[in-house]
């Protein structure tokens, strides 16, 4: 009953949101992915934990808290706001998650954002943290968000910006055992 409070109250956090990049459109977004990557990995039998529905939907919710209240995202939120976010759902959810999954929740959030900094230390990634990977960067591709986010007109290098991420993502594609779901979403940039 508590994990279901900590998820509403994730949404309201992302309702309250000042950056049109990380706001509650988004979060929705990731979850909708999140959670069809979830299902497919666990068809697979590739979830081995303890991850759950609820604790996809906390991840959705909760893994862009520190960037909902900046307008603009700085060169510090670029760098530390899987950290940032990690402080926040560790002070604001510690009283609604065991210690455990309270862990794996942060997990998730503090390595979302530098994935592949992480994969070449670790080489894996425990499930919850590739569904919100996976989740976030679909929906950080999509041109819904990029028209929700920026106006093309304006930033001329917002074309340089997509191309290096969809390269971001294509390398860690071909490095990880990635979902269908991502595979398939890959193969639309490409056309």
């Amino acid at each position: 009953m508590k994990e279901n409070e900590a998820i509403e109250l994730g949404k309201i956090w992302m309702k309250n949101s000042i950056n049109r990049g990380h706001d509650y459109e988004h979060a929705e977004n990731v979850e909708k992915h999140a959670l069809e990557i979830f299902k497919e990995m666990k068809e697979k039998g590739l979830i081995h934990d303890d991850t759950d529905v609820k604790l996809v939907s906390l991840a959705s919710w909760w893994h862009d808290t520190y960037k909902a209240r900046m307008k603009k995202t700085t060169l510090r939120a670029f760098f530390l706001e899987g950290y940032e976010s990690e402080k926040i759902v560790r002070n604001e959810l510690k009283s609604y998650l065991s210690p455990k999954r309270l862990d794996s929740l942060c997990a998730a959030v503090r390595y979302h954002n530098h994935f592949l900094l992480y994969f070449l230390f670790s080489k894996t990634y425990a499930p919850l943290i590739q569904i919100l990977i996976e989740a976030d960067n679909i929906e950080a591709m999509s041109s819904d968000r990029l028209n929700r986010s920026f106006h093309a007109e304006k930033f001329p290098l917002l074309g340089l910006a997509f191309k290096i991420n969809t390269m971001n993502i294509i390398f860690w594609h071909r490095k990880l055992h990635p979902s269908d779901y991502l595979i398939s979403f890959i193969s639309k940039l490409k056309t």
